[in-house]
């Protein structure tokens, strides 16, 4: 009788970023920069083949996208041609059974990277978690709490589909940024952040996605759960560095220091 055990062997990890700020922090360009080096993107022509891009934004992403139809341009890197080029479906309703549908497509379609800007929407937006709540609770005589019995299995399969695809993910999540203060030493203004309230939820699986809280000025790093080859974000740009092993403490990691 033969063995249903195999050997285990070592995979090459897929990056799982979660993106958290308020509206101008950046977390469109921010995610369009980590997939193109997570998936060894250069040029625009490579960007449309590599990743796949749900906006739930109403088109805000277009305004980092080119025309790749114009001569020459499927050859020219972001910086060139003052775009990224990337595959892009905008819904119009946010039911979580369509993101299922669309992630799967992704996945045949043979795409690397994934992005979605943002998962908020498939929280509180048209067709969303909460609005299927509220309509599963009617059908109970208006309780919630079986509303909620019926909404979290559809919950947990678009958590399973996001975790669950063969290439790198990278999620935004809304928050409300709360005011910070300074401490000023030797000349140096340290930015002492305050938590961020991001809209949406990722459930129990957000354990095991690297988290960026961005804020408008400053950007902090949260856990950093496996050592693949990913982006950090400095001042406005993307520098390539291997990172090691997850921050463990109950705070986020050390604040920036930027000069004064």
């Amino acid at each position: 009788m033969s063995s249903r055990f195999m050997p285990a062997t070592r995979k090459k990890a897929k990056a799982r970023i979660a993106l958290a700020g308020p509206s101008g922090a950046g977390k469109t360009l921010t995610g369009l920069k980590l997939l193109y080096t997570l998936t060894g993107s250069v040029t625009v022509a490579d960007g449309l083949q590599r990743i796949a891009f749900v906006d739930t934004e109403r088109d805000s992403a277009d305004k980092y996208a080119v025309n790749p139809e114009l001569p020459g341009v499927g050859d020219m890197t972001p910086e060139e041609a003052g775009g990224y080029g990337f595959s892009k479906f905008s819904p119009v309703r946010y039911d979580p059974r369509q993101l299922v549908e669309l992630i799967d497509e992704a996945a045949l379609a043979g795409f690397q990277g994934f992005m979605l800007d943002s998962a908020s929407h498939y929280w509180f937006g048209p067709g969303g978690i909460l609005e299927l709540v509220d309509l599963f609770a009617r059908n109970h005589g208006g309780r919630s709490m079986d509303g909620w019995k019926d909404v979290r299995p559809i919950e947990r399969a678009y958590i399973e589909a996001l975790m669950s695809f063969p290439g790198h993910v990278v999620v935004c999540l809304r928050s409300k940024q709360k005011g910070g203060h300074d401490h000023r030493r030797a000349g140096v203004v340290l930015d002492v952040p305050r938590p961020v309230e991001a809209a949406g939820t990722l459930g129990a699986d957000q354990r095991a996605l690297t988290h960026v809280n961005l804020h408008v000025n400053w950007v902090l790093l949260g856990q950093i759960p496996c050592s693949y080859p990913a982006a950090i974000v400095n001042g406005g740009r993307i520098d390539r560095a291997r990172l090691g092993t997850p921050y463990r403490g109950r705070t986020p990691a050390r604040p920036r220091l930027r000069s004064h």
